[in-house]
């Protein structure tokens, strides 16, 4: 991997964690968790990390395992229900809609409707994009748990 590229993919890792953190920090706070700024990051981050598995076993991922309990506790707060979890919508959150066209994210909204435009965006009645944003968080933090070397 050239320097340029682990310099980029251990500053990722970095803002992942700072993240994870910021979101943990706010629970012990007595905050709401739920739908805090830092899960739109956390989600956008994870879907990068998704379309590259291989960065698993770089040795920026290596020295930052501790970001991993932490993402499992912000995962754990959300309580799902197990169909909530089963039940995948097409409705793309704001940030999926901001970023539907950088190219390095593409794959991973693919399966998104966007011919809507704003229209078609997850707006906050009845909770829903916080349940939607929870269940997509929750299928990434699954698939980190499959694919993650321990």
């Amino acid at each position: 991997m050239s320097d340029f590229l682990s310099v980029f993919l251990s500053s990722s890792v970095s803002f992942l964690g700072v993240m994870c953190s910021r979101a943990l920090l706010n629970k012990s706070r007595g905050e709401e968790i739920m739908g805090e700024c830092p899960l739109p990051a956390i989600k956008v981050s994870l879907d990068w990390l998704r379309l590259r598995p291989s960065v698993f076993h770089e040795a920026a991922v290596d020295q930052r395992t501790h970001i991993w309990p932490w993402l499992v506790s912000i995962l754990n707060s959300f309580q799902p229900k197990e169909d909530d979890v089963t039940c995948p919508s097409v409705t793309p959150l704001p940030e999926e809609f901001e970023l539907q066209g950088f190219l390095a994210l593409r794959p991973a909204l693919r399966s998104l409707d966007f011919t809507k435009g704003h229209q078609g965006i997850l707006v906050d009645r009845d909770g829903l994009p916080l349940q939607t944003r929870h269940q997509r968080l929750i299928s990434l933090g699954k698939w980190v748990a499959d694919n993650q070397p321990v």
